[in-house]
């Protein structure tokens, strides 16, 4: 009887194999990467604007809370009112009153690159109620976001779905 020889498969694998698994990780990661940094991006966008709406919504617990009222402007008129107030020591805007509603001057918390536009100043009276209206939201790079704020309690809504 003659020795069989068995063939066994190879184990491992081989240099060929592994620069093409190699490739195609590669060419995955090319194709999936700039996207991975524009989703970031996005939802980054999206949790500042959620905590811009978040402030908005709530300020009528704010000016109940405080017992007091007060107005918001949009993002350029306050600039233009803080432009004309006078600084104190430390070189920051001192309280600053609305000119037509005698109302102090609520600053909201906008993060960089974010701008607010109203169709007319919103009013926050003391017992929380809100006079109501339109804004919108708008960041550098994406279309502005469009919101109606509900009386009496400036509800929210974006009409999204």
């Amino acid at each position: 009887m003659g020795a069989t020889r068995s063939r066994l498969a190879p184990m491992g694998i081989t240099l060929v194999e592994l620069l093409v698994v190699l490739a195609l990780l590669g060419v995955i990661g090319a194709l999936v990467l700039p996207n991975l940094e524009r989703f970031t991006a996005g939802v980054a966008r999206n949790s500042e604007r959620d905590l811009i709406l978040n402030e908005i919504a709530g300020l009528g617990t704010e000016a109940l809370l405080q017992g007091r009222g007060f107005v918001v402007l949009d993002t350029e008129a306050l600039e233009e009112l803080e432009a004309e107030a006078d600084l104190d020591p430390e070189g920051q805007p001192g309280p600053l009153v609305h000119d037509l509603t005698g109302l102090p001057v609520h600053r909201l918390e906008i993060p960089a690159g974010w701008r607010l536009y109203l169709d007319a100043p919103l009013i926050v009276r003391a017992t929380g109620a809100c006079l109501g209206g339109r804004l919108a939201l708008e960041h550098d790079d994406t279309p502005p976001v469009e919101v109606e704020l509900v009386a009496p309690y400036c509800r929210v809504e974006t009409g999204e779905a």
